[in-house]
């Protein structure tokens, strides 16, 4: 582990637990349920997807929420790769409690021997979809390795309403002590269309689970600022 990445990881995995208790989490429940009953269905394979920017804010759920989100969190695999954000986002997952797992980016071959692992390991698995760009959008290479395992898949989406926004290799949204969290699943999508209609419905996911989530901040803004103004 490079030295930098490890203390990158310990510095964020630590900021997350000490505002987490501070921090008002929204959906939790909701998100508990939901996972619980699509781990527990007879698919194939799960894996669930977000953007690179809600890593942070989805890892302060998880450590704001305690047992709650601890029991289906906790069967899945996060996916890390061999670049240097994959190790901080690995070392970060192992920090708070979490199982990562590496996959080989650099090398073809090694790549190639790993997909083929996760084909036969019925593990459910978690990973950004964009962590190599563009950012937010759902690559091609990502559908394509959900169409040759057939998984399911289920889109995360998490935003808070305070928040550093930083640009370190990629988009990073560093939660404020005090911040609100929202934390959304959204609906499954299954491989059983074409590869570009598949990729459209991935990203379609994502963005509607993500625009719901903004949503629910806003609303839960606007009831916060006229109960102070009631009082």
């Amino acid at each position: 582990m490079n030295p930098s990445a490890s203390m990158i990881s310990r510095v964020a995995a630590r900021h997350l637990q000490k505002i987490a208790g501070g921090s008002e989490i929204l959906g939790v429940q909701d998100v508990a349920v939901r996972l619980t009953e699509v781990l527990k269905s007879p698919h194939k394979r799960v894996v669930l997807y977000y953007r690179i920017e809600d890593v942070l804010p989805l890892a302060l759920v998880f450590c704001a929420s305690g047992a709650e989100l601890a029991g289906p969190i906790l069967e899945v695999e996060f996916l890390c790769d061999d670049t240097y954000g994959g190790r901080v986002s690995a070392s970060l997952l192992t920090e708070i409690g979490l199982t990562a797992r590496f996959i080989h980016w650099s090398s073809l071959g090694a790549r190639a021997q790993d997909v083929h692992q996760l084909i036969r390991s019925p593990a459910p698995l978690g990973l950004a979809v964009d962590g190599h760009g563009p950012y937010g959008m759902v690559g091609r290479s990502f559908s394509r390795f959900l169409k040759r395992t057939g998984a399911v898949a289920v889109p995360l989406a998490a935003g808070v309403s305070s928040a550093w926004h930083l640009r370190i290799r990629a988009p990073i949204v560093l939660p404020r002590h005090g911040t609100r969290v929202c934390v959304g699943v959204g609906d499954l999508v299954r491989a059983d269309s074409g590869d570009e209609e598949f990729r459209v419905a991935l990203q379609r996911a994502l963005d509607a689970a993500g625009d719901e989530v903004a949503q629910a901040l806003v609303v839960e803004r606007h009831a916060s600022h006229a109960g102070a103004i009631r009082s």
